[in-house]
């Protein structure tokens, strides 16, 4: 998991943040290191194309808490 503090949104509103992701386990690229770039609002979080590419591919953002 990727903790962003509700303080980014405050006062870097619609600004990107970098993501370092890596998996936990083994086999079928879980090991690998995973860069993700995202742009996190008050009201949304938007990824970019490259994300989607290399072994981003892998990895994609499937739940959003809020703390």
């Amino acid at each position: 998991y990727f903790l962003v503090p509700k303080a980014h949104a405050n006062y870097n509103n619609g600004k990107g943040i970098v993501m370092r992701l890596q998996g936990a386990s083994t086999g079928g690229g879980s090991n690998d290191i995973i860069f993700k770039y995202v742009y996190v609002s008050n009201s949304e979080i938007k990824g970019r194309i490259q994300n989607r590419q290399g072994n981003g591919a892998k990895w994609v953002l499937t739940a959003v808490f809020s703390v």
